[in-house]
């Protein structure tokens, strides 16, 4: 009987929590494709498709925390890492937790800016797995549709990154640093539950 009472306790006290919670649920989803020929012999054949699903949470009007998990399908006939070219198809996940400060409205726009650690796994096959390693920061716009949904415009990303990668029992790794805040746009949806 005494179980029974914690359990609903605890799961009252579970539930008036996220009612009051400020928790969104967002991210994006994309698919490209590309087919070269030259002389009727394929030359390459491109295909990624990404989902990366986003979940956070808002402490006040500035600061949020969230994590970004994504999973990639890469089915190329030639993949060049790090001068070395890869043939076949690879699977990519993705890790990234953030903070989040949120400026202050300007009517239904709200600017954010994201920073955080990430961590992706780029599988090959048995002896070509890539592991990068990083820490970004970039910047994104918020537009409001209503109470409860909003459009999250992404605005490219600055950061570095160390990757390493074993070929043929030789290991090879690469440190970058990466401004894309040209070329690498993205938009999604942001879903706000709680109050």
């Amino acid at each position: 009987m005494k179980s029974r009472l914690l359990s609903i306790f605890f799961l009252l006290c579970v539930t008036s929590l996220t009612v009051h919670a400020q928790w969104w649920l967002g991210g994006f989803m994309s698919i490209r494709t590309n087919n070269t020929t030259m002389n009727s012999f394929e030359t390459e054949n491109h295909i990624v498709f990404k989902i990366a699903p986003e979940l956070g949470y808002n402490f006040n009007r500035h600061w949020a925390l969230g994590i970004t998990v994504g999973y990639a399908y890469l089915k190329h006939v030639n993949l060049t890492v790090m001068n070395q070219t890869l043939p076949g198809s690879g699977n990519e996940v993705t890790v990234k937790p953030f903070a989040r400060y949120l400026f202050k409205p300007l009517g239904r726009f709200r600017f954010y800016v994201d920073a955080g650690p990430s961590y992706a796994l780029l599988t090959r096959h048995s002896d070509s797995n890539l592991n990068t390693i990083g820490v970004r920061v970039n910047a994104g716009l918020l537009v409001d549709i209503s109470r409860r949904v909003a459009l999250s415009g992404y605005l490219g990303d600055i950061g570095y990154d160390h990757s390493w990668v074993s070929i043929n029992s030789v290991t090879m790794k690469d440190n970058s640093f990466r401004c894309d805040i040209i070329s690498n746009f993205g938009l999604g949806v942001v879903v706000k539950f709680g109050k």
